[in-house]
């Protein structure tokens, strides 16, 4: 089964949680190359304990009807194989937290990037998150996708909103692009 949304939506959790229901393996984001899994344990708040590989050799292993896949790589092939698609409510709280983890990401990777060279890079990281938004949201409203809302207490966006006040512009003006179902938002 495969679970796909843009980043910060709950999804680590979520699928943490289905995994443990039905039984079956979690494999977390085992289709997102650019996600390095010891690297995700030491700024995530969610820790899962698996670490698989990410390729074909150990792909090809598994049963993805017995299985629980966590995914973030949109595109198109993988959303035809979605079972559930999920997202925050307020999808603009996504891309807050999502500055947030890629400013620990880089705290962590490369401690040395700091100042504007830093918000420069987050600015593209987030840039190419938005592009993939658009394609994840637009492709369930023409598919009409129910999207699924996760049961999560998420950290008050309005803390990042402040310390990151530097991208509002590229966040709040993303909402002239991006076409969403009638039952969320983007505020």
């Amino acid at each position: 089964m495969i679970v796909s949304s843009i980043g910060r939506c709950g999804s680590t959790k979520f699928c943490y949680d289905l995994a443990k229901q039905l039984k079956v393996p979690l494999y977390d984001e085992i289709l997102n190359m650019d996600i390095k899994k010891p690297l995700k344990h030491l700024i995530h708040e969610m820790k899962v304990p698996e670490h698989n590989p990410k390729n074909p050799a150990f792909l090809r292993t598994i049963d993805f009807d017995k299985a629980v896949i966590n995914n973030h790589s949109i595109n198109f092939f993988n959303l035809q194989k979605t079972n559930i698609f999920l997202t925050r409510e307020n999808v603009q709280d996504s891309f807050w937290s999502f500055v947030e983890i890629t400013k620990r990401y880089f705290a962590v990777e490369n401690p040395k990037l700091k100042g504007d060279a830093l918000d420069s890079m987050i600015r593209q990281i987030l840039q190419r998150e938005l592009v993939h938004a658009q394609f994840f949201y637009e492709y369930c409203y023409v598919y009409n996708v129910q999207l699924v809302i996760p049961d999560l207490k998420f950290t008050d966006s309005k803390v990042y909103r402040e310390r990151y006040e530097q991208f509002t512009n590229q966040i709040e003006n993303f909402k002239e692009k991006i076409k969403l179902p009638s039952y969320l938002r983007y505020e």
